[in-house]
């Protein structure tokens, strides 16, 4: 019979083992899976990029002068908040994701001490968007996928280059970074960088 501290030794060497398998436990993906991981990942980011940065969300036009906020249209592909963070969750971290929630949903102080209001805010049927708020960006900024190279590839991380076109013309190259996020479903691959 194992004494006491054999026991506890054991346990910790089954800890330490079982740590060190974890990071090779995740699969690395050939060059092929990443570039269409992260393919998909940029173009689903493009819409959301127009939403926050963008153009936003249709709204119902008031002729109030009074009115800061208006109602999203029954058009506009996300009506509620709830269904905004999800979408913006499903293609960004939640690191990323956290700082255009702070943003865009809910609004901040400057180092002023001004305040800046929210873009949306949900009044408890539906998003409303602040018709003050001006865009961020005034252009559409679209992924060459066929100019894909990656720059990193590990597991848990991918960064790659892409050419991109602003409203239909040549621009800049840009790096997407791209990490392997834990949720509550497995393991899932974000961005983890701006896009527009």
């Amino acid at each position: 019979m194992k004494t006491v501290n054999e026991m506890k030794r054991f346990l910790i060497l089954i800890l330490i083992l079982s740590m060190l398998c974890l990071p090779s436990c995740v699969k690395k993906l050939t060059d092929e899976e990443a570039l269409a991981v992260t393919g998909e990942l940029v173009t689903a980011s493009i819409e959301l990029n127009e939403i926050y940065y963008g153009k936003g969300l249709p709204y119902a036009d008031d002729d109030d002068a009074a009115v800061m906020y208006a109602p999203v249209t029954d058009e506009a592909k996300y009506i509620t908040e709830a269904e905004l963070r999800e979408a913006t969750l499903s293609v960004f971290t939640e690191n990323y994701a956290t700082s255009v929630f702070t943003m865009y949903l809910t609004g901040y102080s400057d180092d002023e001490g001004g305040v800046i209001y929210a873009r949306y805010v949900d009044n408890g049927e539906r998003l409303t968007v602040n018709l003050q708020s001006e865009p961020l960006v005034e252009h559409t900024r679209t992924y060459d996928l066929d100019s894909a190279q990656i720059i990193k590839l590990r597991r848990k991380m991918i960064v790659v280059s892409y050419d991109t076109l602003v409203d239909g013309k040549p621009d800049v190259k840009v790096e997407v970074t791209i990490r392997l996020v834990e949720t509550e479903n497995g393991n899932v691959w974000r961005i983890d960088s701006p896009t527009y």
